[in-house]
């Protein structure tokens, strides 16, 4: 074993890294999960979408909310279950958003940039882009993961990745109900940046009522771009276990 793995290995059990689902200590060879929380990660998102039957990792089907606001695609990754909370697909996104774990976002980004490879073609041309965490929580934890997240697809993709908005909403939205989430988030253009006629990927990390999305893909098209996609890790269903559409509002 050369000096750079001896060196990898002690920060790794330095660290203390756990599985993000069970708390459980993870081995070396571990990334994320534990053994038997990934494997029940991989089951879990192995489902199809009620519409087109197709997994949703290779599902664009929208909502009519979001099409109301011109969003014709979103391009998913798995099922967000609203219940019960500790599914290992939730607990990635909890972990994604708080705790700031390079394997997480490498996962992550990994498993949504698969999804977009199977849906959007020449992604190398398209312009990536992120829905803005608010102020407060990204001094809460120190970073925004929508941006890390949109960030590192971009660089696996070869696409350019263009911050476009900052967040001006005073209240997380996950506390709200559907109507108070679409008066509560607000966006604002941080420059004038030329998308007249690119095709952006507006990169979340999980899809509920589709408020945030809606009023971020709103700003952007002022604009001008060719086509806004969305795309998140999850989009929300109301069930625990039937594949139905996801929530319409």
């Amino acid at each position: 074993m050369n000096v750079k793995s001896l060196v990898e290995r002690a920060l790794f059990y330095l660290s203390v890294p756990k599985c993000v689902s069970c708390k459980s200590r993870l081995n070396f060879t571990d990334k994320v999960f534990c053994p038997e929380c990934s494997v029940k990660f991989k089951e879990n998102i192995q489902r199809n979408c009620s519409r087109c039957s197709k997994i949703l990792s290779e599902c664009t089907c929208t909502t009519e909310y979001l099409r109301h606001h011109k969003i014709n695609s979103v391009i998913k990754v798995y099922r967000y279950v609203r219940r019960p909370d500790t599914e290992p697909q939730n607990k990635l996104i909890y972990s994604l958003k708080q705790d700031g774990r390079a394997d997480v976002l490498e996962l992550s980004a990994s498993l949504l940039v698969r999804s977009l490879s199977a849906s959007v073609k020449d992604i190398n041309e398209c312009v990536i882009t992120a829905v803005p965490r608010r102020r407060r929580a990204k001094l809460e934890f120190g970073y925004d993961h929508a941006a890390a997240l949109a960030k590192l697809i971009a660089k696996k993709t070869g696409a350019e990745y263009v911050p476009t908005l900052k967040s001006l909403s005073k209240r997380p939205q996950k506390s709200l109900h559907r109507d108070l989430r679409i008066k509560n988030v607000k966006f604002a253009l941080l420059d004038t940046p030329d998308l007249k006629g690119r095709r952006v990927i507006l990169i979340d990390d999980v899809i509920t009522s589709g408020a945030s999305v809606s009023a971020a893909a709103d700003l952007i098209r002022t604009l001008q771009p060719k086509s806004i996609i969305a795309a998140a890790l999850a989009v929300a269903y109301n069930d625990e276990l039937t594949p139905l559409a996801y929530t319409e509002f």
